[in-house]
């Protein structure tokens, strides 16, 4: 009988120690995660946006830049490209964008701006 409950103490004790280890691994692994910088809305291409030249019919726009972000069917006359380049690990949050003018149904203006929260 008392050799029965010393096996039984014993293993009590190594699922304690492994149920200990266990947590503890976990909890470190937890602590590597990579964060991923984010970026979200319009990925905007330098490159494309000095293509948007005045005159460009909002097709023209569409194909360089995709469609805006912000559609507001009420006002047709300017298209906005916003974007937010964040670093999740510092929670910092950096909004920038584009706005495409249009008049008579072409590009007239190209305002390219960050913008302050």
């Amino acid at each position: 009988m008392l050799k029965r409950s010393k096996q039984e103490h014993m293993i009590k004790i190594n699922y304690l120690k492994f149920l200990i280890l266990t947590v503890l691994s976990f909890g470190l692994l937890c602590g590597c995660v990579y964060k991923l910088e984010v970026q979200q809305g319009n990925l905007i291409d330098i490159d494309d946006l000095e293509s948007v030249n005045i005159g460009m019919t909002p097709r023209q726009v569409i194909y360089l830049l995709g469609s805006p972000v912000l559609d507001d069917p009420l006002q047709n006359d300017h298209w906005n490209y916003i974007y937010y380049k964040s670093d999740i690990e510092n929670n910092n949050f950096q909004p920038q964008g584009v706005t495409i003018f249009f008049e008579n149904g072409v590009v007239s203006r190209v305002d390219q701006s960050n913008i302050n929260p």
